[in-house]
């Protein structure tokens, strides 16, 4: 991977200020330290100084949020940076947090999201770059937007636009396989027409579930219910029976019937608490009369 080196500027001097900073949406995509990590961080703050200036985009924290927090629990007054750099925002956070960190594919999800945006959007400028709209009276080709006015559309100094696919883009560029990007694109325009799905995914992102276990437990569970009956959906049930099934052919049965709609799911989860309560129930017998 090319090293990207952040253009310094030193016309911008850092400043401490008291004043509450609210987070930039990038710096957000990335998880914030647990409490005990930010007071130790804290406690090394104030024995030994605050060594990396918190950076500030338009009044919000693009970078240092731990910092902050640190300073703050510490009663520091923070000492911050304009962000005043060539380099697309978007970009400098990925370079100080995506590299360093030891981040799940889950965990990056957010900001897939987000490069998935960019990308696509400069894929759309690039058609849109070269849209043929009409000739012109010497009959040459007459195009929609200049290559200056293409270029004046997207964010950003790079003005070497990227082709290929927006997925094997992204892929490679938070080192992640384009299936599994491909899955969080899947997943996030479905978490946008169904509640329950996103509240779902929002659980597993929580509770860094592997992604294979999440896009697969939500993928059973659209297979389970049409498009007009989507919004009952109960992922916990789904998940509750398909794992029962593995372990009981009696459940397994169960599981395939609510496949195949022959029952509904609230049955086959009812069914599947019997049986597990009653080989619950047989254990407890057996371990009684072996202790006897």
């Amino acid at each position: 991977m090319t090293e990207i080196k952040v253009k310094e500027n030193h016309s911008n001097v850092p400043f401490h200020s008291s004043k509450t900073y609210k987070y930039h949406k990038y710096a957000d995509y990335f998880p914030l330290m647990d409490s005990q990590k930010i007071g130790e961080l804290g406690e090394s703050m104030r024995i030994n100084g605050q060594r990396e200036d918190i950076m500030l985009l338009n009044d919000l924290i693009l970078d240092g949020r731990n910092r902050y927090l640190a300073c703050k629990h510490e009663g520091i007054i923070p000492r911050f940076i304009k962000y005043e750099d060539e380099l697309d925002p978007l970009d400098f956070v990925i370079i100080k947090n995506l590299y360093r960190r030891q981040m799940t594919i889950i965990q990056q999800a957010k900001i897939i999201v987000e490069l998935l945006k960019v990308q696509k959007r400069k894929a759309q400028e690039r058609r849109a770059r070269t849209q043929l709209i009409g000739r012109t009276k010497d009959n040459k080709p007459k195009l929609k937007y200049s290559v200056s006015d293409s270029e004046s559309l997207t964010e950003g100094s790079d003005k070497k636009v990227k082709k290929g696919r927006a997925i094997d883009i992204v892929a490679k560029r938070v080192k992640a396989s384009p299936t599994s990007v491909r899955k969080i694109d899947f997943i996030y325009k479905i978490t946008k027409i169904n509640p329950f799905i996103k509240k779902y995914w929002k659980r597993a992102q929580e509770e860094n579930l592997p992604l294979e276990k999440a896009y697969r437990n939500i993928k059973r569970a659209l297979d389970f219910h049409s498009k007009k009956k989507i919004s009952k959906l109960n992922l916990e049930k789904v998940e509750k029976v398909y794992e029962a099934s593995k372990k009981d052919p009696v459940i397994k049965e169960q599981y395939e019937k609510v496949k195949n709609q022959e029952i509904s799911l609230e049955k086959g989860h009812e069914i599947t608490i019997k049986v597990e309560k009653f080989k619950e129930s047989i254990q407890e017998e057996q371990k009684a009369q072996f202790e006897t």
